[in-house]
């Protein structure tokens, strides 16, 4: 049984602030008919209800849920016991149903329900929360697959014939998406983002005249590929200075270890940016980013860094704990990744993609937490689902399938203690006959330049 916490903003309380606004029109209304003219008053019939409106909107808008998930259903403290038969559609992520990273799902009763959340932290959730509420995503993704995944049947038939023709091919008849397929694609949605309007847009201007509108409004005219210009200005200053704070920090962060049969692969820290622009438009290319590097150089020491590998093929990839790891909230891991470009997975969530070109490749990441009280085979082979399994693909995809394994000192993880699970891991790739002459072990000590060109 699976469990996630997290909190959410309940959709209904936004029913506080129209009523405001309504009783706002009747208050009006009223000082009208009156004929009492008084700014105070006006004032105070227009306002009053609207700000008392918005505090209860806020208030009755934070919500927290505890979800559990069987083979059969789901549990929610908040909406009650929700078996994955009854569920009849999933909502795709977009502004006008569930805008992305919420979730919202129509029952057969006709009940529609909704866990609404900000994709960048937000007064009714933490990005603690959004990242706990993704993690229940994918393991109901995963739930609803098996729960379909027994019921999917094709389903045939067989044309009219006539003495004139004859036909012995089966017709198939394209059956309606079900929940878990809608869901995949609810997920996919949600990581790429959307446009937002005029939200989004909104909100990059205001971060654009907040940062350079000083210089802008100097003039009557707006010049937008000089707000641009100014604005990746503004962004390489931040860099330069959060570059010259990593080297410093990486003094004090520890070595890297790596061990992988990628011989080009490489560890490196960075503090977290985000680089999105849900509005698609190039003047609000640097805002997110600016904001992150402006929250690092100016509280240097509260941010963690990120453990990031670069590997052969020019990726990037923040090394982290995947949705098996959702309870597993200790430092002390290895982290791991298995990586083949030529190894294709036909999805079975999105039947539009007929291409092979274009069928998401074999990728997996995930840590393996290491405790003092659990020996580390253990820990590495409880991992992953079918870990031995999954490593025999370096084998047999050989030599396109790469597999990394890392830690960083800093986490209380010695060079001993990683020395060692080389050695466990590479008795796991003896057991599946995969060639381990490729591997090599690499560590990265923190006062080598970090940011090569």
């Amino acid at each position: 049984m699976e469990s996630f916490s997290f909190k959410f903003q309940n959709q209904k309380s936004v029913r506080y602030l129209i009523g405001a606004l309504l009783l706002s029109f009747v208050s009006i209304g009223i000082v009208i008919a009156l004929d009492f003219v008084n700014v105070v008053v006006f004032l105070s019939a227009v306002f009053l209800p609207m700000a008392g409106g918005m505090y209860f909107m806020i208030k009755k808008g934070k919500a927290k849920d505890r979800i559990t998930l069987t083979d059969s259903l789901l549990n929610s403290d908040h909406f009650g016991r929700i078996p994955y038969a009854e569920i009849d559609k999933i909502y795709e992520a977009n502004i006008f149903t569930a805008p992305p990273s919420s979730l919202k799902m129509r029952l057969k009763s006709g009940k529609k329900i909704m866990w609404a959340l900000s994709d960048r932290g937000s007064i009714y959730n933490s990005e603690e929360d959004l990242r706990v509420f993704f993690e229940f995503k994918e393991a109901l993704s995963v739930r609803l697959d098996q729960f379909y995944g027994t019921r999917q049947q094709t389903v045939s038939a067989t044309p009219e014939t006539s003495a004139e023709t004859v036909s012995s091919e089966p017709v198939y008849i394209e059956r309606e998406e079900t929940p878990d397929q809608q869901l995949k694609k609810n997920i996919a949605k949600s990581k790429k983002g959307t446009w937002a309007i005029p939200i989004s847009l909104l909100f990059g201007l205001l971060a654009l005249v907040r940062t350079c509108g000083d210089d802008w409004f100097k003039k009557d005219d707006l010049d937008f590929q000089k707000m641009y210009r100014q604005s990746q200005q503004l962004h390489d200053s931040y860099l330069q200075q959060a570059k010259k704070i990593v080297r410093e920090r990486l003094k004090t962060e520890g070595r890297l270890f790596l061990y992988t049969n990628d011989a080009q692969a490489t560890l490196n820290l960075l503090p977290p940016i985000h680089y999105s622009n849900p509005t698609g438009i190039k003047t609000f290319e640097y805002n997110n980013a600016i904001d992150d590097l402006r929250n690092f150089v100016q509280n240097p020491d509260s941010v963690k860094l990120n453990l990031i590998l670069m590997d052969g093929y020019k990726d990037a990839r923040e090394l982290k704990g995947g949705i098996w790891n959702r309870s597993d909230s200790g430092n002390k891991a290895l982290f791991l990744r298995i990586y083949d470009p030529t190894h294709k997975i036909k999805p079975r969530y999105n039947r539009q993609i007929i291409d092979s070109a274009d069928y998401p490749v074999l990728e997996h990441i995930w840590k393996a937490p290491v405790y003092d009280s659990i020996p580390l085979d253990e820990s590495l082979k409880t991992s992953f689902p079918g870990f031995n399994v999954l490593l025999s693909l370096v084998r047999h995809n050989a030599p396109s399938c790469k597999l990394y394994m890392a830690a960083r000192e800093k986490d209380g993880l010695t060079e001993k203690s990683f020395r060692e699970a080389v050695h466990l891991l590479n008795k796991v790739l003896q057991d599946v006959k995969a060639d381990t002459t490729a591997f090599s072990l690499k560590i990265i000590d923190g006062t080598d330049d970090f940011y090569s060109e």
